[in-house]
């Protein structure tokens, strides 16, 4: 499959002759005129160490900046020291000392510059979209997910910023 989006990123998804029946090992590159996607930076929220470095992993390779946090209450700190640097946040709802719902409250809440615009995608094995809409979240990932919906929230993401 190849998708070309209005900022010019183009996303090739290769099936893995491997692949398992959510087709997970399915490898996906992105290529870009301009560049587009080394200038986005994200915070991934997620006590999972394991999900939290794949994710990473993944945006690494993709020339996508990222740092991860934790906790909700780490993530938190880390967004307020800079809040302008974030693109997007990557949230877990189901976390320890602060969960992801409580760290999305005070950051919409907050009177940092970026606060009310910045996208914070909720993810959650448990919890639906339909709930996550009503405390501040931008986009919705049903955990566990396949790669090419994660690029289609960074895809949204993309189109957001460049109108």
């Amino acid at each position: 499959m190849i998708a070309l989006s209005r900022n010019k990123c183009i996303i090739i998804c290769i099936p893995h002759s491997g692949a398992d029946s959510r087709g997970m090992n399915r490898a996906c590159l992105l290529m870009n005129e301009n560049n587009c996607l080394s200038r986005i930076k994200c915070l991934i929220v997620e006590d999972n160490y394991f999900a939290a470095d794949i994710m990473a992993i993944f945006f690494k390779n993709n020339k996508i900046e990222c740092e991860i946090a934790e906790n909700g209450e780490i993530g938190l700190q880390i967004y307020t020291r800079n809040p302008e640097k974030y693109d997007v946040i990557f949230c877990d709802l189901q976390m320890p000392v602060m969960d992801g719902n409580e760290m999305t409250k005070l950051i919409r809440r907050s009177k940092l510059p970026t606060a009310v615009t910045v996208p914070i995608v909720a993810m959650s094995g448990t919890v639906t979209g339909d709930i996550v809409s009503k405390i501040g979240f931008s986009y919705f990932l049903k955990k566990p997910f396949e790669l090419h919906s994660l690029l289609s929230v960074i895809n949204r993401v993309l189109d957001k910023n460049n109108r």
